[in-house]
């Protein structure tokens, strides 16, 4: 018996020349998995769904700044929103606007601005509120490619969170809405005109 345990050893060592066997299938399914999320990354409604989340952050951010570059900011994210391939720059953004490049509402603001005034608390509530607007019809159109690639993805057995993360943690609505409250008393919009925002905003 101690001689057959010994042989069985001395075999278990020695080398077969045999590499480990990869797992075919394995590697298809993360081959689909990069493959689709390259081409659910470039597809132009989610780039700019991109851009948008960018400048929509920065837009509320700004919004709690009552500073003339804080305001400057702000109407720059807006246009951003507005415009998502936009390539004008920050600093090259106030000559464009004040020559009417971007419209009567964003001109109007931008030269008010210029002249070192500071928006009004019910100005800045409206930027914010029809940013709002811009972002949910890019989220909207964003959200078909989500389900047509999450879709595509389930068909090939790969996992949604690995092309279009549409699986992720939920948004948090209530930590969102005590932040929008927050930056709406800095602004010092009154009660009834925060509810009323809040509800066009979804946060109630």
């Amino acid at each position: 018996i101690a001689e057959n345990e010994a042989q069985a050893a001395k075999a278990a060592r020695v080398p077969t020349g045999k590499a480990p066997k990869v797992d075919a299938v394995a590697k298809d399914v993360r081959e689909d998995s990069d493959n689709l999320r390259k081409e659910y990354n470039a597809v132009p409604e989610v780039k700019a769904l991109g851009e948008v989340s960018i400048a929509r952050e920065k837009l509320r951010k700004a919004a709690t700044n009552a500073t003339p570059a804080g305001d400057l900011t702000l109407v720059y994210s807006f246009m951003k929103m507005q415009d998502p391939g936009s390539t004008v720059r920050e600093s090259e953004f106030a000559m464009a606007a004040s020559a009417g490049d971007y419209g009567d509402k964003i001109q109007g603001a931008v030269q008010k601005i210029v002249n070192g005034e500071r928006l009004t608390p019910d100005q800045r509530a409206d930027f914010v509120a029809q940013s709002e607007d811009f972002f949910n019809a890019h989220k909207s159109a964003a959200d078909l490619a989500v389900q047509r690639y999450d879709e595509i993805a389930t068909r090939r057995g790969v996992d949604t969170r690995d092309v279009t993360c549409s699986a992720a943690a939920p948004d948090d609505k209530k930590a969102r809405r005590m932040e929008r409250i927050k930056q709406l008393r800095t602004q010092g919009v009154d009660k009834d005109q925060a509810r009323a925002i809040l509800q066009s905003e979804g946060l109630l």
